[in-house]
């Protein structure tokens, strides 16, 4: 998960609640983007503990389920109990609170209920709505954006793109490549206007390059969401026709998944994008 870049707005404001000693005992961390998440939280713990501390008092998904366990959740209170107290904050982070097992849940909220003196609970979520509203409603709530975010293309984009996957189900093969070939275009204009490179300075652009690989993450993200609110618009009463609309469906799943192998195996971003629309658009079979 590394090279993303944290959260700055989260960590200003976090900063200055720390200076003020108003932090609380609990922030929930939200977003699409795993790396930016993880990032995030790690950078507002080290405010507080050594960075070699961090990896001690942290739990995450495991296993075959990708939850997180009672046992897990009530090793790492101790954990967090016992730790000495020192010039900073004890500090446990839970990444990935919307993957709690239920009764590691409620393991949680007791100490989010009764936490223990000068503590602070770091949890992270990609979907919210996973998360205990008890939980949710003793933790101060912070959205963390990606980078494309702040731009206005973007959500038009996601407009166009799930526009597109419409016009696919019902109508596929390859007069839907202009609109795929359309889409990968935007996306070059949007990655290019959000983190254009300065070649007068090479530190800055390997960091934008940084910046670009968590942009294309936070995309396919974007897209996967998409996909599954449109699997949820499907008629529940429509026979063969829903079934290959579904099978489809699944299939630009799958052509994600291959996108997203393709980023961490270091491919290009507009690449890896193309890759994923052009293999969407066709060979629906009806």
């Amino acid at each position: 998960m590394g090279g993303a870049a944290p959260d700055r707005h989260f960590l200003e404001r976090f900063a200055a609640a720390r200076a003020a000693g108003r932090l609380p005992h609990g922030i929930l961390l939200e977003g699409k983007n795993l790396a930016i998440l993880e990032a995030t939280a790690r950078a507002a713990a080290h405010f507080l503990v050594p960075a070699n501390s961090l990896d001690l008092l942290a739990v995450r998904p495991e296993g075959k389920s990708r939850q997180i366990g009672v046992d897990a959740v009530r090793e790492l209170i101790g954990r967090l109990q016992l730790s000495p107290r020192g010039p900073g904050s004890p500090v446990a982070i839970v990444h990935g609170a919307d993957r709690l097992h239920r009764n590691a849940a409620n393991a949680l909220l007791k100490t989010l209920e009764e936490p223990p003196p000068g503590v602070l609970l770091l949890l992270t979520a990609r979907r919210i709505g996973n998360v205990l509203p008890t939980i949710q409603s003793r933790c101060q709530l912070h959205r963390c954006r990606s980078p494309g975010e702040s731009h206005p293309e973007w959500a038009q984009w996601l407009e166009g793109y799930k526009s597109y996957v419409r016009k696919c189900l019902n109508d596929p093969g390859p007069a839907q490549l202009l609109d795929a070939y359309g889409l990968a275009a935007g996306f070059r204009a949007l990655l290019g206007a959000a983190v254009a490179e300065d070649k007068n300075d090479p530190q800055l652009t390997a960091e934008r390059a940084g910046l670009r690989r968590v942009m294309a993450e936070s995309l396919l993200a974007e897209c996967a969401e998409g996909l599954l609110s449109l699997a949820k618009e499907l008629p529940q009463t429509d026979g063969n026709s829903r079934r290959l609309k579904m099978l489809h469906l699944s299939r630009q799943m799958a052509a994600l998944g291959r996108a997203v192998w393709l980023l961490e195996k270091n491919c290009s971003e507009i690449a890896a994008v193309e890759s994923f629309l052009l293999a969407t658009g066709i060979g629906n079979p009806h």
